[in-house]
């Protein structure tokens, strides 16, 4: 499976998101617009991980494609093991 995958039927996204120290889960996302990060406030809420920030970043979609941007997290968001420039938002594969 991708990253991500467009759930049209229920108007939203099933998200793959891996810790650095925890396991792969998938996240059921219905706004095109989502945060990440460890406190609840969050639409996808990892808590009890090590090096996720409270805010740690935000996930949208615009032209018809997921971008994620960093939010100035300490650890950092990494793509494909590349780590993304905080505050800069990048694609993600289709």
């Amino acid at each position: 499976r991708r990253p991500y995958d467009k759930n049209v039927a229920r108007g939203g996204f099933s998200v793959q998101i891996e810790a650095s120290k925890g396991p792969v889960r998938w996240f059921e996302v219905t706004k095109p617009t989502f945060r990440i990060g460890s406190s609840p406030e969050n639409e996808v809420c990892i808590q009890g991980q090590q090096g996720v920030a409270k805010s740690h970043a935000m996930v949208e979609y615009r032209a018809a494609r997921l971008w994620i941007t960093d939010l100035s997290s300490e650890e950092g968001t990494f793509v494909d093991g590349k780590r993304l420039e905080a505050d800069r938002p990048a694609p993600l594969a289709a």
